[in-house]
């Protein structure tokens, strides 16, 4: 079983380690399965081919979706889990202190 952490709660290793994952995820050929460009297709991204938002099955698709990405960053040497942003603690508005980074 694979335990998620807030975004805000990732210490400054799993934070590394998380970031170049999808560095690398990022630097695969668009057309590979694990590249952030063919799973961002999934929920949305050009092609539009997969995006469940808003049908009946979203939520049975959604968690085949996050798993696959999180498969994804681990097969990139990660192994953090995906992390979620929990809006109903501290800060609301804005970007979590993660995601403003560039490093």
């Amino acid at each position: 079983m694979r335990d998620r952490k807030n975004i805000n709660c990732l210490s400054a290793d799993e934070l590394h380690d998380l970031r170049e994952a999808l560095a690398a995820m990022y630097a695969l050929s668009a057309s590979g399965p694990n590249s952030f460009a063919t799973l961002a297709s999934f929920n949305g991204g050009p092609p539009i081919t997969h995006c469940a938002n808003g049908s009946p099955g979203f939520f049975a698709w959604h968690r085949a979706y996050l798993m696959a990405f999180e498969n994804a960053i681990r097969a990139a040497g990660c192994h953090v889990t995906l992390p979620y942003r929990n809006w109903s603690s501290g800060p609301t508005t804005g970007v979590p202190a993660a995601c403003r980074r560039p490093t």
